[in-house]
C-alpha cells in the first residue's frame, strides 16, 4: 500500500514537473510570438513611412512641375493680354470716351 502511494506521489510530482515545464513553453512560445509580432510591425511601419516619403517627394515634384507649367501659361497669357492693350489702348479709350459722350 505504501508503495502504491510513493507511486501515486512520484506520478504526481511527474505530472506536476511536466505541467510547468509544459506552461514555461507556453510561456517562451507566447514571448517569441510577441517578439516576431513587434519585429513585423516595425518592418511594415517603416516599409510604410518609406512609401509614404516616396510617394510624396514623387507628388511634391509632380506638384512642382505643375505650378511652373501653370505659372508658364500665366506669363504667356499676361504678355499677350499686354500687347492687345498696348496695339488696342486708343482705340478703346476714344471708343469710351465717343459712348459716354453720345449717352
Amino acid at each position: 500500500m505504501e508503495e502504491l502511494i510513493r507511486n501515486i506521489v512520484e506520478a504526481d510530482k511527474k505530472a506536476r514537473n511536466n505541467v510547468a515545464l509544459k506552461k514555461q513553453e507556453k510561456n517562451s512560445v507566447q514571448d517569441l510570438i510577441q517578439e516576431q509580432k513587434d519585429e513585423i510591425k516595425a518592418k511594415y511601419q517603416e516599409e510604410t513611412k518609406r512609401c509614404i516619403l516616396e510617394k510624396r517627394a514623387e507628388m511634391d515634384k509632380e506638384l512642382a512641375k505643375s505650378i511652373e507649367q501653370e505659372e508658364s501659361l500665366f506669363k504667356e497669357a499676361l504678355l499677350d493680354l499686354q500687347q492687345k492693350y498696348d496695339t488696342n489702348r486708343e482705340t478703346w479709350v476714344e471708343r469710351i470716351v465717343e459712348h459716354c459722350l453720345n449717352s
